[in-house]
């Protein structure tokens, strides 16, 4: 069964497949940033929404998609595709994890006020990203299980 497995939930993929999952040497990585893509059919180049303290390398022999200079962000395995970033968020969920993560902003000297600034602006063009993301991910998978 195709797994599509978004922050936490690529980085459980990654650890089951044989990668390996570790606190980023550089510190959080947060905000809205632009991902260097390989594969821009499925994953365009952003600006998505990173927020994470861990990193991972992907399992051996998977397709690396996507990488930030801090990490990689997308990778793809048979038919499993794992993003680090969230193309889930919202302004809602930023809000939360902004209140909730005050530290880990603080660590990476990211303003929260600038960071959700630039979320309710990029609020419509983050949700067309995050359709069309999940669009080709069920496409590819539904590929995959009719071969």
């Amino acid at each position: 069964m195709p797994v599509f497995g978004i922050c936490f939930g690529a980085q459980l993929l990654a650890r089951v497949l044989g990668g390996r999952v570790y606190a980023s040497p550089s510190g959080p990585e947060i905000g809205w940033l632009r991902v260097e893509t390989t594969d821009a059919a499925l994953l365009e180049a952003g600006p998505w929404m990173v927020w994470h303290l861990d990193v991972f390398e992907p399992p051996p022999g998977a397709a690396v998609l996507a990488t930030t200079p801090a990490a990689c962000q997308a990778y793809a395995y048979g038919p499993h595709i794992g993003v680090q970033f969230h193309p889930e968020a919202t302004v809602d969920s930023i809000t939360s994890w902004a209140h909730g993560y005050e530290r880990s902003l603080r660590d990476a000297s990211v303003d929260a006020g600038r960071l959700l600034a630039e979320s309710r602006a990029g609020r419509d063009a983050a949700r067309r990203r995050a359709h069309t993301l999940t669009d080709r991910v069920v496409a590819r998978a539904a590929r995959a299980l009719n071969r």
